[in-house]
């Protein structure tokens, strides 16, 4: 992550006072938001789910920023495993409930959270591994494996 846009001060191993965090949030979307969003307006105002699979060992971080994006959206959380947990692959890590365009919306701010909060190097913790990447596609209603979602590692 070459840019800046998701530095938080150095050695900070915790989540800001929700007052700041949620204006990193509101900055990190904006930043990250198109002027027009097609994909946003393909998908539409449906409630949708998305699940986050860690796909590589690793040790998951980053819980409370996934979170402040997605709140900040009007979706919501529900955590499989906990912040601090070693995962091997593949884990079911957490779910996303919301409108499918706010789900992709958060999609790429949130995983960079989880991303960013892996480089230990630089005093953000150590997090799932490199290589995080995410995509989003609705929930059919067959077996989980059909139910697409962010898939981290």
């Amino acid at each position: 992550m070459g840019n800046r846009r998701h530095d938080l001060p150095p050695g900070s191993l915790s989540p800001p006072p929700p007052p700041r965090l949620r204006q990193l949030v509101r900055d990190w979307l904006q930043e990250d938001a198109p002027a027009f969003d097609p994909a946003g307006c393909a998908v539409g105002e449906r409630p949708e789910r998305a699940v986050l699979l860690c796909k590589s060992p690793g040790v998951l971080a980053g819980c409370p920023f996934f979170d402040a994006v997605f709140t900040e959206l009007g979706c919501t959380v529900e955590w499989f495993q906990p912040e601090g947990a070693w995962l091997e692959p593949v884990a079911r890590v957490a779910e996303v409930r919301g409108k499918a365009r706010h789900l992709l919306l958060g999609e790429r701010t949130a995983l960079n959270c989880l991303g960013r909060l892996q480089r230990g190097g630089h005093g953000h913790g150590t997090g799932l591994p490199a290589g995080a990447g995410g995509r989003l596609a609705r929930a059919s209603g067959r077996d989980e494996e059909d139910h697409a979602g962010f898939q981290a590692g």
